[in-house]
């Protein structure tokens, strides 16, 4: 892991369980230098190689992801008892019954808290529902924090009057998006 390679910490590095340059193993995944280079999860390491020929790849630590992902969970748990898993390293948090916490505060602790435990950054995005709050740890990568208020205009603001309004909608579970017909079907 790069955390244990401080040498790595700004050149392209990629998790596979081989480096060969010609082959089709997938790349599991990749740290934000290798994704600047158009290098993502998934990837065949020969496509990988091909668009940064300098990408370090690196086996598999399961042992240590294990550790992480622990320890990460530890910290959100400490501070919250609602938390939904969605991977070794993502979860949401359900904080609405916290009376009185800043979010703001409480995502820059867990944040600060996650750095000096495991040596990982973390991103967090806050808003009151799971797709907005999806869409602000988009906007908050790498390793910030990014708050989307509940109003149409902040949404409107931070992403345009077309797209804000769309998610406004779609946070709240209205689409009136129509099936496009391309081509009509013919039945025998």
């Amino acid at each position: 892991m790069v955390r244990q390679c401080p040498e790595l910490k700004d050149r392209p590095v990629a998790v596979c369980h081989s480096d060969n340059p010609k082959g089709t193993a997938e790349i599991s995944s990749a740290n934000c230098p290798a994704r600047d280079y158009g290098v993502k999860a998934g990837m065949f390491v020969r496509n990988a190689k091909a668009l940064c020929p300098h990408l370090v790849i690196l086996p598999y630590n399961f042992g240590a992801y294990e550790e992480v992902a622990d320890q990460f969970y530890d910290i959100l748990h400490k501070h919250c008892r609602k938390v939904q898993a969605v991977s070794c390293d993502e979860a949401f948090l359900d904080v609405t019954y916290l009376e009185g916490v800043d979010t703001d505060i409480l995502a820059s602790t867990l944040r600060r808290e996650i750095f000096e435990i495991t040596g990982c950054t973390a991103s967090a995005g806050i808003a009151g529902n799971m797709l907005m709050a999806r869409l602000a740890t988009r906007t908050a990568k790498p390793d910030g924090q990014c708050n989307i208020p509940p109003e149409k205009d902040s949404l409107q603001k931070d992403f345009g009057i077309k797209t804000g309004e769309m998610l406004w909608n779609h946070s709240r579970g209205i689409d009136n998006w129509l099936v496009g017909v391309i081509q009509v079907w013919q039945g025998a």
